[in-house]
């Protein structure tokens, strides 16, 4: 309980007119106190305290500021982060901090979220006068979650705000049909680079769209992989294997994966030794997407997803992950194929739900009894 007192001190100096301070032990049963002025307010301020510490919203480090918690977050978390994360981060909290300008980090309620997100998805993006997509919102509003929790472990506010994140609408994966894909290989000699290799550019581009395609790895996976994490020399199964290293893995981990024969002869076609990488691409990231695009227009093929470049390559990685499931493949054993944590995320943006209600259909049986009715 808190408890009101005159300092001995203030009484000696100003008798009756001293301040009233409050006194009381926070949570973790340390004596604290402050001093507030009137008798009324003192009252109030203990009612308060007492208030928030038995519905457990007791803030123990009210005087932390946000710019102090950011600096402290930016030090000790988030250097350790790769550098694309670190880029994000910095880039959600300069938002928030652009729109909400917080001063203390106890202050931060969820009141405190729910006016950024309002504020936030009215504003327009930098690509033109359309609004801030809801994803774009709820991306911010991780990172900024992130960094409010790790305050709460740190013990300096007693709990994050609450983040109701917005309705996105649910994305449609499509896959490539086999047809344009085999288009694709047929005219990878469009592609201008990489020009000044052991390896001609149009092989190169057909061992790295087959191993897109037929491993589901992502793009900077794929450019990353070196030789010394590939084993061209089957096992005892029969297998080959390839290493995904951490560094370049969006989820942080090393992951030993087996290879399909395509894969397999697709590298044996352009192993060298002149470069430690599979797929080295000496120039700037914006030609490799031009290439590809070449190779399309030549092939008459048009990607399945559009928006960002990057998606070309991503519908690759979405048609490896439909076809898998349309392969029958289990949950588990499709989760570590897509190298993901959770089933909702292969579920819901690497899985063609037409194409494999299409195939679905195909197994329902109609019945002779039906089928000699209808004839």
């Amino acid at each position: 309980m808190a408890y009101l007192f005159q300092s001995t001190r203030h009484k000696q100096q100003r008798g009756d007119k001293a301040p009233w301070s409050v006194g009381w032990y926070d949570p973790d049963g340390k004596k604290r106190s402050r001093k507030i002025g009137s008798r009324s307010m003192a009252e109030k301020f203990a009612r308060k305290v007492e208030g928030q510490i038995a519905a457990g919203t007791y803030d123990v480090n009210t005087k932390m500021t946000w710019a102090a918690f950011r600096k402290q977050y930016e030090e000790t978390i988030l250097s350790t982060r790769r550098p694309r994360t670190q880029q994000q981060t910095r880039y959600a909290l300069d938002h928030f901090e652009r729109i909400i300008k917080p001063t203390k980090l106890a202050a931060i309620k969820t009141a405190t979220i729910e006016r950024y997100i309002a504020k936030r998805q009215k504003e327009c993006s930098g690509l033109g006068k359309r609004p801030v997509a809801p994803a774009t919102v709820n991306k911010e509003l991780r990172m900024i979650r992130a960094a409010l929790r790790r305050a709460v472990r740190w013990e300096l506010i007693s709990k994050a705000p609450v983040f109701d994140m917005l309705k996105e609408d649910r994305p449609h994966p499509k896959v490539m049909p086999d047809e344009d894909f085999a288009a694709l290989l047929e005219h990878t000699s469009a592609a201008m680079y990489p020009d000044k290799g052991p390896i001609p550019a149009a092989d190169w581009w057909r061992a790295l769209l087959i191993f897109a395609r037929f491993t589901g790895w992502r793009r900077n996976e794929v450019l990353e992989l070196q030789w010394e994490d590939v084993d061209l020399e089957p096992d005892a199964s029969g297998l080959c294997w390839a290493v995904c290293r951490g560094e370049s893995s969006k989820g942080g981990h090393t992951d030993r994966v087996p290879l399909t024969p395509i894969v397999a002869a697709s590298l044996q076609a352009v192993r060298t030794l002149k470069s430690p990488l599979v797929f080295p691409w000496p120039t700037d990231e914006r030609r490799l997407y031009a290439d590809l695009d070449r190779i399309a227009r030549a092939a008459g093929v048009t990607f399945p997803v559009n928006g960002r470049r990057t998606d070309k390559f991503h519908a690759l990685r979405k048609t490896y992950g439909t076809r898998a499931a349309m392969a029958g493949i289990d949950q588990k054993s499709l989760m570590a194929l897509m190298r993901h944590k959770s089933w909702s995320t292969t579920e819901r943006y690497y899985l063609d739900a037409e194409a494999l209600t299409a195939k679905a259909v195909e197994k329902v049986d109609v019945g002779p009894a039906v089928l000699r009715v209808v004839g």
